[in-house]
Parts: structure tokens; C-alpha cells; sequence
């Protein structure tokens, strides 16, 4: 998932975390990124430094800064937040799980080409008459002349 489909989402601070499981846990976390990595969390997270560090701190954190923090560190978001305790990839579909259960709706691309339509599906046949009458009104039964047509 890229940083602005992370945006996209609209994640809000609220907490989502077990914080006597989750604090520890970010907490080992945090130690194991190198300052790039830590940028990188408060980058893609959208808060400041302050927040994230809170939020580790206090092992309440919020779905807007745990997603950053598992994808930077390659680990679930469930398992930093003390929800499981499997430390599965952090990828798209284990983000869509994370936050389902918050109500956050997530759609996945996918990589499959789209589908094109074969040359029976996307031929047209229109039937179009051989004849098309030739209709012309006498100038008086029309309720405009053409003089008025030319100056629109």
C-alpha cells in the first residue's frame, strides 16, 4: 500500500490498541528502526513526532499511526497493537483485515489486467433503413426562420 492510498483512507486517532500487550511491543518496535525508518513512520502517518512517540510510549495508539509504524516495520498491524499475536507481513490484505473491524472500508487493487471484450461482444449492428425518406417543411410551418437559427 503507498502513502496515498494510506491517506485515502482517512484514518482517524482513535485508539485501536491493547495497551498493556501493544506498549511493549512498540516499544521493541521503535528500537529496531534506524532514524530513516522512524521519519518514515511520522511521514506516512501524517502526525507529528510527538504523537507517534505517545503513542508508544503510552501503547494507545491509533489506527492512522499503526498502519504506518507495521508497514515500516514489516510486521501486522494486529500484532503491534496487541490484537494477535501472529507477527504475520504486513501487506495489503492483512491491512484490509486490521481495519475492517473498525469500519474503515478498504479496496485492494489488483494486479490482473482489465478485462478487454472479444470481437463478438464488442461488435455493434445497428439496422439502418436503405431508404431514408427526404422530409422538408415548407418555411411558414416552422416556428422559427432561418435567419434566427444563424445568429445563435
Amino acid at each position: 500500500m503507498d502513502a496515498t492510498t494510506l491517506q485515502s483512507l482517512g484514518l482517524k486517532q482513535s485508539p485501536v490498541s491493547n495497551p498493556e500487550v501493544a506498549q511493549p511491543r512498540l516499544e521493541e518496535a521503535w528500537k529496531v528502526l534506524d532514524k530513516q525508518q522512524r521519519a518514515e513512520v511520522v511521514e506516512l502517518s501524517g502526525v507529528v513526532r510527538a504523537s507517534v512517540d505517545r503513542a508508544r510510549r503510552s501503547g494507545s495508539i491509533s489506527a492512522k499511526i499503526a498502519v504506518p509504524f507495521a508497514m515500516v516495520c514489516g510486521v501486522s498491524p494486529s500484532y503491534l497493537c496487541g490484537i494477535s499475536d501472529d507477527k504475520a507481513v504486513c501487506d495489503d490484505a492483512e491491512i484490509k483485515k486490521f481495519l475492517e473491524p473498525f469500519g474503515y472500508e478498504v479496496k485492494l487493487k489488483r494486479g490482473r489486467k482489465p478485462k478487454t471484450a472479444t470481437a463478438e461482444e464488442s461488435t455493434t449492428i445497428i439496422d439502418e433503413p436503405d431508404i431514408v425518406p427526404d422530409v422538408s417543411l415548407p418555411e411558414t410551418d416552422l416556428p422559427f426562420n432561418k435567419d434566427s437559427l444563424a445568429r445563435i
